[in-house]
């Protein structure tokens, strides 16, 4: 009897062993979708660094520095990047880093917290290795929505980044030291933050150019921002674009570059968007919202960049 005891007590210990190692990439991950409100996932995979191809899917980098290599993309792709987590494409590296394998070719990237311990995913292209011209992202569609994306050239790609759709969210996305930054047919920034430093031309839109809802900057350091569609940028109420000196608000003409744009700030007013007026109550008036304008429930604790009154404060 103890004998059959003991091996019923191995048998459970082993099975319980297997199931732990089977399903513990199964416990729900945190996320901050596209509006920069928290949604869970169970269904995913754990990047380890050594993928070549990445299919429609979920996955995750969980790890304070992974480093990974040329990816393809493949279908719709959607990447967490965990707070503390490093995700860098290092040294020795064939192919691209993500490159789009057809026009179904969509890269998403994730973060869980707004704050400075976001992750990051880190390209540096002295530590890159390319048979071809070297390109950051070469998809058909990039989404920014949340996480600290750093890309560093050698001021030799030219451009850095080519897409069709580019999207940013929220999160943060610069790129340095290249000749031509980004190219894509449409650019859409709905929040989040976009700084390229290029000697040529830092961002090049050719088709459509939008600015939604939520705060953005674009800060194209001692270059230009080139928009080439044929419509007018047309603009939400509750934002406003400054260009250098010149601010817009309902329309941004589209051949605002002809004075050599440097910089574009658009400014978002919450309570404009969310119909709060001087007549609300004292809640409203002093509620805080992330830079998404999600409606926050008391004072946030959490580091990051806030909305409070009207005005942007950072929690340190």
């Amino acid at each position: 009897m103890k004998i059959e005891v003991k091996l019923r007590t191995a048998l459970v210990a082993v099975l319980t062993m297997l199931c732990t190692s089977m399903y513990a990439d199964k416990v729900p991950v945190k996320y901050l979708d596209e509006n920069g409100q928290e949604q869970w996932i169970s269904d995913y995979s754990i990047l380890t660094g050594e993928e070549d191809v990445l299919t429609t899917g979920w996955y995750v980098v969980n790890q304070p520095e992974l480093k990974g290599k040329g990816v393809e993309i493949s279908g719709d792709v959607r990447i967490i990047l965990c707070d503390n987590a490093l995700y860098t494409l290092g040294r020795g590296n064939v192919g691209f880093p993500f490159e789009g394998a057809g026009m179904d070719s969509c890269l998403r990237l994730y973060a869980q917290s707004t704050g400075e311990n976001a992750g990051r995913l880190y390209e540096d292209e002295k530590d890159l290795y390319y048979f071809s011209s070297p390109y950051f992202f070469c998809v058909a569609s990039l989404v920014i929505n949340g996480g600290i994306i750093d890309c560093v050239g050698d001021g030799r790609n030219s451009p850095a980044c080519q897409v069709i759709d580019f999207t940013i969210n929220g999160g943060s996305f610069s790129m340095s030291n290249v000749e031509r930054g980004i190219a894509c047919f449409n650019m859409h920034l709905n929040g989040g933050q976009l700084k390229v430093s290029a000697t040529e031309i830092a961002v090049g839109v050719g088709v459509k150019f939008t600015i939604e809802k939520s705060y953005c900057d674009i800060d194209c350091e001692c270059t230009n921002f080139s928009y080439y569609g044929d419509d007018d940028v047309v603009l939400p109420d509750f934002v406003s674009v400054k260009v250098d000196d010149k601010e817009y608000n309902g329309v941004l003409p589209y051949d605002f570059t002809d004075d050599g744009v440097t910089r574009i700030t658009s400014h978002y007013d919450t309570e404009a968007a969310l119909g709060v007026n001087s007549n609300s109550g004292d809640e409203d008036a002093g509620a805080w919202y992330t830079m998404s304008g999600m409606c926050l429930k008391s004072t946030p604790t959490e580091k990051g960049i806030y909305i409070h009154n009207g005005t942007k404060v950072q929690i340190r």
